[in-house]
């Protein structure tokens, strides 16, 4: 797992940045308080979006990419009550319109998803999070069953997609997941809030 980590380009950024790097030994979390609490954050949020929607447990990737982002836009005490987008851009970015994990949502529906030309032109989806690569959001449906994305979405936030639907048996393996992505984007965060907490901690030092 740390070469998986630690690799040259990784080492090559904190070494530009003046960060020291110090690995932890196997079996030991407790030497790692900080990523150990900020996963068990982010494990918390994420049980919390899903049960809160009725939400299946094969969309567990979703639900913890959609609490990296909240915990993004999240004011943190080690940053002087910034959020890490404000600090990380130098200015405070325009915050991003949030909707219920697992809400209603209606999608125009893409071209391609259509059975025919003559086939819906929306869909009723539940709402699994933003886009990571685009402005959008991304989107599931069970007319057909697929995951897709739109920026093209009204929706519902206090009514719940899954609430509406019996999913006690549904075991379909959600399409698309790309693990290795969501545990990048995870341990981006990590090293983001670590950076950026060093980063003001060197402020303060100076002032």
């Amino acid at each position: 797992m740390v070469g998986n980590f630690l690799n040259e380009a990784i080492l090559n950024f904190l070494e530009a940045k003046g960060i020291q790097s110090k690995v932890t030994y196997p079996h030991s979390f407790y030497q790692n308080g900080f990523a150990e609490r900020t996963i068990r954050t982010l494990q918390d949020k994420a049980r919390t979006l899903l049960a809160h929607g009725n939400v299946p447990l094969i969309f567990w990737p979703d639900a913890i990419r959609m609490a990296c982002h909240l915990l993004n836009w999240t004011p943190r005490a080690s940053l002087g009550n910034k959020t890490p987008e404000e600090v990380w851009y130098g200015y405070k970015p325009t915050s991003p319109v949030f909707h219920s994990f697992g809400c209603v949502a209606y999608a125009h529906f893409p071209t391609d998803g259509r059975p025919n030309k003559m086939g819906q032109t929306n869909a009723k989806c539940a709402y699994l999070g933003p886009s990571p690569d685009r402005t959008g959001h991304i989107l599931f449906t069970f007319d057909p069953p697929q995951v897709f994305d739109s920026n093209q979405v009204k929706f519902c936030d206090t009514q719940f997609y899954f609430h509406q639907h019996d999913v006690s048996e549904m075991n379909c393996e959600r399409p698309e997941i790309n693990i290795s992505r969501i545990f990048s984007r995870v341990f981006s965060f990590l090293l983001f809030s670590n950076v950026l907490t060093s980063q003001f901690m060197k402020t303060i030092r100076r002032s």
